[in-house]
């Protein structure tokens, strides 16, 4: 009886240890299904991933609005540029319009280009200042200096190339061009300004001005009388030779417009001491 109740302990304990053993086999099996659901699960970004990824967002919207302010900038130039190509358009139709509609502004504008190069400049001023009426009047120029370069040997040259027809005349002008480009030249290089033609003589005036003393417009007529006498002294006309006399002379000058309002003709003829002396 002893030896049966021994046998059924034995055999109790190990039906417990069977049964544990298959517990914690099945604990241990579960465990390994899970594991390897979760292998076998597509797995999500790590931090890092995440992290490039909204790097790569803040860049490409970075580019976007660079993008977009280049265009507006782009945008705004080109609309300054049509508004300003609209504006010289505009102005170029009234100008077209302007001189098609009015030959006389052309007309206009063309003798005042003629009156700038054959009108000295006191006539010029004159005319330019509010104050000018056309009628006969005079106007005084205190402090001036006055050059006159008078050619000799211009007869004898006259005479010599006369003597030869066409040919001689055309000689005698081109001659004479060449004396007197020198001469006006150094004139107005100076600050003089060419009054008059004295047949083969200049008659110049340096006047002073706001930018001029009366000294150093003296001093310029001067420097033009050595400047006109180093250049023109025996200069070579063909087979003669012609000369320079020059006078020097200080004080007002007197500019007179004379003439008649019906007909509409002046003249400006200049007085004064320095004229006398």
């Amino acid at each position: 009886m002893e030896l049966q109740n021994k046998q059924a302990l034995m055999l109790e304990l190990q039906a417990k240890s069977l049964k544990k053993l298959q517990d914690e086999l099945s604990v241990f099996i579960r465990a390994k299904q899970e594991q390897q659901q979760k292998q076998q699960q597509p797995q999500g970004p790590t931090s890092a991933a995440v992290v490039d990824s909204r790097l790569q967002q803040v860049q490409q919207t970075q580019a976007k609005r660079k993008t977009l302010a280049a265009s507006m900038e782009y945008g705004s130039k080109m609309n300054k540029l049509r508004s300003e190509i609209e504006d010289l358009k505009a102005e170029i139709t009234v100008l077209s319009s302007s001189a098609s509609s009015s030959s006389s502004s052309s007309f206009v504008y063309g003798l005042m280009e003629l009156l700038l190069i054959l009108q000295p400049n006191l006539v010029i001023n004159a005319i330019a200042s509010p104050s000018f009426e056309l009628k006969p009047h005079f106007t005084n120029h205190p402090n001036s200096t006055l050059l006159f370069a008078d050619i000799s040997g211009y007869t004898a040259l006259a005479q010599s190339l006369g003597a030869a027809g066409a040919e001689g005349t055309e000689a005698l002008s081109s001659a004479l061009d060449k004396f007197f480009g020198i001469a006006i030249s150094s004139i107005y290089h100076f600050g003089g300004d060419v009054v008059k033609f004295c047949g083969d003589a200049i008659l110049c005036v340096f006047s002073p001005d706001r930018t001029v003393s009366p000294a150093q417009a003296a001093m310029q007529a001067v420097r033009c009388s050595l400047e006109l006498k180093k250049k023109l002294r025996f200069f070579k006309a063909g087979e003669v030779e012609l000369d320079l006399k020059q006078m020097l002379a200080y004080g007002t000058i007197v500019g007179n417009f004379v003439g008649e309002t019906v007909l509409g003709h002046f003249e400006f003829l200049t007085t004064g001491q320095p004229i006398k002396q």
